[in-house]
Order: C-alpha cells, then sequence, then structure tokens
C-alpha cells in the first residue's frame, strides 16, 4: 500500500505532479517511475498514481526531483493566491466609482481597494491629503480658469459694442441713402485721404470700444 502524499492537495495537483514528473525525470527517475507499473490512463486514479511514484522515487533515494517538485507547487500557489481578481460593475456602479475616483485623485483599483479595506473616514481622509498635496496645481487651474472666464467676458463686450457701433453707422447709412434717394455720394476728393480719415474714424472706434468694454467688465456679475 502506498504511502498517502498530504503536501499534494487537490486532483489538480496530482495532475500537476504526474506530468512534471514526466516532463522532468532522468533516466534514473524514469526508471523508479517505470518499475512501480502504473502508468496514468483516464480510469486510473491520478492520485494513487502519482503517490506511488514519488514512494518508488523516494524508496531509491531519488528526492531531489520531488524536492523540485515541491517548490514548483508552492510556486504555483503564491501565484494562484496573488493574481489580481477581476469582477464585473453594475452601470450605476461605476458611475458611482468615476465620481470617487475624481473627489479622491486615485485610480478605479486604487479607489476600490480603499473602501474595501478602510472607513468612509479614511476615504474622507485620503481626499483631504489629495487636496493638501495638490494644493497649488488647484489654485494654479483656479486661477488660470477665472482668467480665461475674464478674457472670454471682454471678448463677449468688445463684439457686442462692435456690433452696437457698427449697427449705428449703418443705421445713419441707410438714413442717409433714403434721404438722398441715391446709394452712391457724389464725391470729388482724394481717395487716400478718405482712406486716411476712414482708418482714423476706425481707430476711434476701437478706442471706445475698448473703453466702453472696460468699464463693463469692471460690473459684477
Amino acid at each position: 500500500m502506498t504511502e498517502q502524499i498530504e503536501w499534494l492537495r487537490d486532483e489538480n495537483e496530482c495532475y500537476y505532479a504526474t506530468e512534471y514528473l514526466k516532463r522532468r525525470a532522468n533516466d534514473l527517475e524514469r526508471s523508479c517511475i517505470k518499475n512501480t507499473g502504473i502508468q496514468l490512463t483516464e480510469k486510473a486514479n491520478v492520485r494513487r498514481t502519482v503517490e506511488a511514484w514519488v514512494n518508488a522515487l523516494q524508496k531509491n533515494k531519488c528526492s531531489k526531483i520531488i524536492t523540485r517538485l515541491q517548490n514548483n507547487l508552492r510556486q504555483r500557489r503564491s501565484q494562484k493566491k496573488n493574481k489580481e481578481k477581476r469582477f464585473n460593475l453594475s452601470l450605476e456602479a461605476c458611475r458611482a466609482l468615476d465620481e470617487l475616483t475624481r473627489k479622491i485623485g486615485k485610480s478605479p483599483s486604487e479607489t476600490v481597494s480603499i473602501l474595501l479595506i478602510n472607513t468612509p473616514e479614511a476615504l474622507a481622509e485620503a481626499r483631504e491629503k489629495w487636496m493638501f498635496e495638490h494644493k497649488k496645481q488647484i489654485e494654479q487651474w483656479t486661477y488660470e480658469h477665472l482668467g480665461l472666464q475674464h478674457q472670454l467676458k471682454i471678448k463677449n463686450l468688445e463684439v457686442d459694442e462692435l456690433h452696437k457701433q457698427l449697427r449705428s453707422h449703418i443705421l445713419a447709412l441707410e438714413m442717409w441713402k433714403t434721404s438722398m434717394d441715391s446709394d452712391a455720394p457724389p464725391f470729388d476728393g482724394e481717395i487716400e485721404e478718405l482712406d486716411e480719415q476712414v482708418n482714423e474714424k476706425l481707430r476711434i472706434i476701437q478706442r471706445d470700444v475698448k473703453k466702453q468694454t472696460k468699464v463693463l467688465s469692471s460690473i459684477p456679475g
């Protein structure tokens, strides 16, 4: 009767052991296994088979391969134990997790670890710690955001003021056309001088727009 091998925990490890011994055994070790007269078949009991092989190897002082087998089994167990677990979350849980990751500044896996290992107080503490560590960066982002908002407000005011100025000039031109019953006014002067006058008028309009915009942008709201 073969001695039971307790360090082989289940049938999967027994199968692994038989495959390992078949692959790694040298001529002497293979001879010991063959002399047991037990071969692994579909009908054979895998535990009885590997126990017979191991006992035969031990009796013939072929302990090195058994030691290597035990080390491989321990390594295999450790890999299984430390293997990352994967699971699926519902859509609502994913949304809640995304919200938490944004609040505490951690990755989704780190956030789940905090939730499982720590209390809600620890989660809040982690968020405060992240806020403290990134305080300068947050202040910079806030400052830049407010600056961009202010610039956008000024540009919008400039566009509005230009629209008002343009509307008033178009209105004056249309009134002149209607009163004169003509699209082209009589003009005998120099075109270059007229261009300079137009440019000067445009500069005045731009100054007025910037001045008015500065006043409006200083008003809260």
